[in-house]
């Protein structure tokens, strides 16, 4: 089942380790769940940057995350130009070196594929600068940020091929994935019904103008189904990501609620161009996942209607190890000038 406030248990936060001082950046709806149980049992002083985009606000609702300020940035991506990006990218770097040099004693910044936080963070003098990579394609991530971080995190299932050229000369952290298992549990009992949920993009995102697909046919092929619409906040924010629990399978042009709906054990039919080692390595290890990448696909459609009358019980046999990865990172790293 998806558990929407998980914690760390007495062992994970006893001792005499030191916590630094962290700003957490949140730039997606989903870090919010990656993160929150970090967040949650965190250093009393620390801060958290969010992005100013919908669902990430209907999770975090004002200005303090679990006791901690937080500082809303804007989007430089969505649908504007690329001037208005540029604009935007420059108010949030000023806006982050602003609110750095004010909270004073900030020791460490934690950042998912958000690179304008670890690079202004280097030029504040702050020692440790975890950056967390998961999409391989976003190229101007790493150009931007990675040798401006001291730790570069990346999953098992990263596709260096895919990756910019800057990223092999750069010494990596590999930790088992997919992140979602912080935050999603599987669910192997199927509900007693026919809907589909279906997640739906509004196409304005870093890299969908070239991975997203038309979803049309699959909704007409569909008898039942409920749709998910990015940006179009749910009655309750933070059962999103257990929305599969209660479906008996997936369609989604979203690559996160793709995974999240695997790691629960419903089919998935990710309607998308999108090429994530992630994705692969799921795949790989038998989870219920089919691509479709357009109406000409059609051998896929078969192979779905197969899916969806015999799923598999299935159960990913690296959901155990994330959470001691991820903890021994965050609790461990040791700070570095």
């Amino acid at each position: 089942m998806f558990n929407a406030f998980p914690h760390f248990t007495s062992s994970m936060t006893s001792g005499d380790v030191h916590s630094p001082t962290t700003a957490w950046v949140i730039d997606h709806p989903s870090h919010v769940h990656v993160l929150d149980r970090f967040i949650r049992s965190s250093n009393e002083k620390d801060i958290v940057f969010a992005v100013e985009r919908k669902e990430v606000q209907s999770l975090i609702d004002g200005c303090r995350f679990h006791g901690k300020p937080v500082h809303w940035l804007p989007r430089p991506s969505g649908s504007i130009s690329m001037l208005r990006r540029a604009f935007r990218a420059m108010v949030r770097q000023r806006r982050i070196r602003r609110i750095l040099v004010q909270h004073q004693g900030v020791e460490r910044i934690v950042a998912i594929n958000a690179p304008l936080e670890i690079k202004v963070a280097r030029q504040v003098g702050i020692g440790e600068r975890i950056l967390v990579l998961d999409v391989e394609i976003d190229h101007l991530v790493q150009r931007l940020a990675a040798r401006s971080a001291t730790m570069i995190v990346v999953p098992t299932d990263w596709m260096d091929d895919l990756a910019h050229p800057c990223m092999s000369s750069i010494e990596i952290k590999r930790l088992r994935g997919p992140w979602a298992h912080l935050y999603v549990r599987n669910q192997t009992e199927l509900p007693s019904t026919d809907t589909i949920l279906i997640r739906r993009l509004r196409g304005d995102g870093n890299h969908d103008r070239d991975e997203m697909v038309s979803i049309t046919q699959l909704m007409e092929r569909s008898p039942s189904f409920i749709v998910w619409d990015e940006d179009i906040p749910l009655d309750e924010p933070w059962q999103g990501p257990g929305l599969a629990q209660d479906v008996r399978a997936v369609i989604s042009q979203s690559v996160t609620v793709a995974i999240e709906a695997a790691l629960v054990g419903r089919p998935v039919l990710l309607a998308s161009r999108a090429k994530r080692g992630v994705i692969d390595g799921l795949i790989e290890r038998g989870a219920p996942i089919l691509r479709w990448t357009g109406s000409d696909d059609t051998s896929i459609l078969k192979r779905w209607e197969i899916l969806l009358n015999d799923p598999p019980k299935w159960r990913d046999p690296q959901g155990g190890d994330v959470l001691g990865d991820w903890t021994e990172i965050l609790r461990f790293s040791p700070t570095q000038t």
